[in-house]
């Protein structure tokens, strides 16, 4: 297993026991942390702090179980239906994927199809025809044991809540990397050099990479909003959008009883919608924007680790 000793987060913690004085240890490779005063010890593993109890944990990680319960709760969310594997299908009472696929090709231009259990915006996908689907559910069910699908929507904006006792701590626009058109180049010749190679540049369509924008016209290079797919993190200050956003994120968390965690909502169609839930709270690219993103990522960490040793 490779070191992860470079990651912001792994350092930011390091810092914090240092500063609150506490044993710190650190397990395979830095993925699980062992955190004590003398009196008491907590584990941390990944991004997931034991302030949520382990049925808000697996609550989280199923986007199709997150979904079916936000919906049962009258909560605005971007629905997602479950996907089993073929070989425990026939446990479950499931309707045929292909006949989800269609209902929802119907309505929507696009059916989103992913790893029920993903993070990052890996293995996400957009397939609009049925021979798309069952590539892309081929695909995943090598590398999972249940893939979900819902609507595609075209996301005008995308946010994150991250929440600690039910109190909003950081609200984010993420900000999709984009290039301008100067009315001369295409999409491909205005991305910088250093974006080349990245995953999503790779996976553009070639119609839209041969597009030639206008002068000033503003080109996504992803349809993904993910932090760690060239999307920036742009802190929320206005009271009016944040009296918008952190009531629907407040009710997500409490849906699931879970006390630290980050909330994704969408705009789109003028109406806020959870997308997602994560019961890992990671701020690595976040933190790694400037120096006051990561002191607002440390801060927050600082608090879940006090309350974490509290008695």
């Amino acid at each position: 297993m490779a070191d992860n000793h470079s990651s912001n987060f792994v350092k930011i913690l390091r810092e914090i026991a240092d500063e609150l004085k506490l044993e710190i240890r650190d397990y395979s490779s830095d993925w699980a942390f062992r955190l004590s005063d003398g009196k008491k010890q907590v584990y941390i593993v990944g991004y997931q702090f034991p302030l949520n109890s382990s049925t808000a944990r697996e609550i989280c990680q199923d986007k199709a179980l997150a979904s079916e319960i936000l919906t049962d709760m009258g909560i605005p969310n971007v629905v997602h239906t479950f996907l089993p594997a073929p070989e425990i299908a026939g446990y479950m009472d499931t309707e045929d994927p292909e006949e989800v696929f269609r209902r929802i090709i119907l309505t929507s231009p696009y059916a989103v199809v992913k790893d029920n259990y993903g993070t990052g915006g890996h293995r996400v996908y957009r397939v609009r025809t049925l021979p798309e689907f069952r590539e892309v559910m081929s695909q995943l069910m090598e590398r999972t044991r249940a893939a979900c699908i819902s609507p595609y929507y075209e996301i005008d904006e995308e946010y994150r809540i991250v929440l600690l006792q039910g109190k909003p701590m950081l609200t984010l626009r993420k900000e999709r990397a984009s290039v301008t058109g100067d009315g001369q180049r295409s999409v491909k010749e205005l991305i910088p050099e250093e974006l080349r190679e990245k995953s999503y540049i790779r996976d553009m369509e070639q119609e839209l990479l041969l597009y030639v924008p206008a002068e000033g016209e503003k080109v996504r290079l992803n349809w993904k909003h993910n932090l760690g797919q060239g999307a920036e993190g742009v802190r929320v200050t206005d009271p009016k959008l944040l009296k918008k956003l952190h009531p629907l994120a407040k009710r997500a968390a409490e849906a699931v009883n879970a006390d630290f965690l980050s909330v994704d909502v969408i705009r789109a169609d003028g109406k806020y919608l959870v997308l997602e839930m994560n019961g890992g709270v990671m701020m690595e690219h976040f933190s790694g924007q400037n120096e006051e993103c990561r002191k607002i990522a440390k801060r927050i960490y600082k608090k879940a680790v006090r309350l974490l040793l509290t008695d």
